[in-house]
């Protein structure tokens, strides 16, 4: 009998001395998201779904800025809004330090409504580049711009700093617009 309860003693002691494996609880780290714009911009518009594209090739006025297209909106009588919408890998704290200048030259300048536009033969228009959004797109808005001829042999378009002149020289030029 003793050497029963000898063999009983042995063996519970070589459970109990087995090693148990825990379960480590695993953590989850939070998905990380790079390169996304936290800022909240206000919201542009509201805007029609059917504004009229002038132009859709995108442009890259610096490495860092890059215009995916441009699109102009009748909000009254002779008066457009202009926006831009600007590629999302474009840096926008880079592009509020600019101004955007929107340089219209119409086909017929005698129908332009101010006498100094006539004389010049374009009508200048310009905002500084404050960053809207337009559904899920980043634009800057040129607003209200009063324009009578809606035919336009060019329009010039660049970005400009007050004490750095038109940013790397660059223009955008559009050829044969129409506003409609």
């Amino acid at each position: 009998m003793n050497r029963i309860l000898f063999l009983v003693l042995i063996l519970i002691t070589i459970v109990s001395c087995k090693t148990e494996k825990k379960e480590v609880p695993t953590t989850v780290e939070p998905e990380v998201i790079e390169n996304a714009d936290l800022r909240k911009y206000p919201k542009a518009g509201p805007y029609s779904s059917q504004m009229n594209i002038i132009y859709d090739q995108g442009y890259l006025f610096d490495e860092k800025i890059q215009l995916d297209e441009i699109s102009v909106e009748n909000i009254g009588e002779n008066l457009y809004d202009v926006v831009l919408y600007f590629n999302e890998s474009t840096d926008f704290d880079l592009l509020e330090k600019y101004k955007v200048s929107f340089i219209l030259y119409p086909k017929n300048p005698d129908e332009l409504t101010i006498e100094k536009d006539r004389k010049a033969k374009q009508k200048k228009a310009g905002t500084k580049a404050e960053i809207k959004m337009l559904d899920n797109s980043h634009v800057v808005v040129i607003n209200s711009i009063q324009v009578k001829p809606k035919e336009f042999n060019k329009i010039k378009i660049h970005l400009y700093g007050n004490s750095t002149g038109t940013l790397n020289d660059n223009f955008l030029i559009l050829r044969d617009i129409i506003f409609n």
